[in-house]
């Protein structure tokens, strides 16, 4: 992951795992939002090391929309 203003991040930032074809392995990220509104999450890098070769679009943007808390009413 890169840095990104919008979010905390709590995870591996980088991490080296080999993988025999036609296996897969699953990661977990944890984002904590920090702004509200519409925000781009964080890119990811994938990149196979043998070939060199990016398995993600690493300039791909994906925004979300991150709702404010409910206010609460004052007594």
């Amino acid at each position: 992951f890169s840095e990104n203003e919008s979010f905390l991040f709590c995870g591996y930032k980088l991490l080296h795992l080999q993988l025999p074809p036609g296996f897969a392995h699953a990661l977990t990220f944890n984002l904590v939002p920090v702004l509200t509104g519409s925000v781009a999450l964080p890119p990811v890098r994938l990149l196979c090391v043998s070939s060199n070769t990016e398995l993600i679009d690493a300039k791909a943007r994906h925004v979300v929309f991150v709702r404010p808390a409910p206010q609460s009413a004052s007594a």
